[in-house]
């Protein structure tokens, strides 16, 4: 099987210049996602198995040196490109320092733009891999829970970051799979709430979250009146 084509978030609030760059990204075989917030390139970078993000600065929520950070904070490795008008030195300093792979003033040669975008992508570290034997907790379905890196592995080379609260909520039900898991103990164990807490809204919003983000290829069940378990 071909390996996928590269999939590039790219982030940008004028509509006229988002469609230019993506339009050209497509030519030359990569896959975007666009997203002119913050919020919704938030959303789109939790959501989809992005290769690489070239960031606007200046967006109409948060700015993009804030994006940035968050980004790091989820995956240090992710290559990313700052995509902006701010030229000034100490711009350009302050997004190397936020941890961007590489540093381009608008306006610039489309030319020059896809040249640095097969650069960056090119010295880029490999893709992480299937969870191997030992850091891997099988979900069933081909979903892998990856131990190391806090992701979800779906067959054959999806990687879905999560949140925290996500990952224990899975380590849970994974720990003992064929068992129903009650409401309560997970508000104790993954909430660390009171088990008698009347608030079990959070529990169906996670598992609803996890499906869509596996795109129904994780199988929770929730059997009424008792609780939860894989499959």
């Amino acid at each position: 099987m071909p390996p996928r084509p590269a999939l590039i978030l790219l982030v940008e609030d004028d509509a006229v210049l988002r469609r230019l760059f993506s339009d050209a990204l497509k030519t030359q075989g990569f896959r975007v996602e666009e997203a002119s917030t913050f919020d919704e390139a938030v959303y789109l970078f939790e959501n989809e198995p992005v290769d690489l993000a070239v960031l606007d600065v200046m967006l109409p929520d948060k700015d993009g040196f804030s994006l940035l950070r968050f980004i790091r904070k989820k995956r240090q490795s992710l290559p990313v490109i700052m995509l902006t008008a701010l030229n000034g030195a100490n711009d350009c300093l302050r997004g190397f320092d936020c941890g961007a792979d590489d540093y381009i003033s608008k306006p610039v040669d489309i030319r020059v733009f896809l040249a640095r975008v097969k650069n960056v992508l090119r010295h880029a570290p490999a893709a992480p891999s299937k969870p191997t034997e030992g850091r891997g907790l099988p979900l069933g379905n081909g979903c892998i829970l990856d131990t190391q890196n806090r992701e979800l592995f779906l067959e054959p080379d999806r990687h879905i970051p999560l949140s925290l609260r996500e990952f224990l909520f899975l380590s849970h039900l994974s720990e003992t799979p064929e068992r129903i898991v009650s409401e309560a103990e997970l508000l104790v164990r993954v909430w660390k709430q009171d088990a008698f807490s009347p608030d079990t809204a959070c529990i169906r919003t996670l598992v609803s979250r996890l499906r869509r983000k596996s795109d129904g290829a994780l199988k929770i069940r929730n059997i009424y009146g008792q609780g939860y378990r894989l499959g």
